[in-house]
């Protein structure tokens, strides 16, 4: 069965980047070590990497806590 997915609920790279106050490369180092905690999916026609807001919220609220 195929995934539905809901575009309004996933960034592209460059927007996830800004989202989380890092670069591209900083967020494609990421993946690579895959340190991020969360799973990037790919858009099922071009292929592009795509990062959930959910997930990338998630990890922000993380990030806070471990800091106080």
């Amino acid at each position: 069965m195929t995934e539905t997915y809901r575009f309004d609920q996933y960034l592209n790279r460059k927007q996830a980047a800004k989202f989380l106050g890092v670069s591209i490369h900083t967020l494609k180092s990421w993946e690579k070590k895959r340190v991020t905690g969360f799973k990037v999916g790919f858009h099922p026609v071009t292929n592009w990497p795509l990062y959930k807001k959910e997930d990338l919220e998630k990890l922000l609220r993380n990030i806070s806590q471990e800091r106080k």
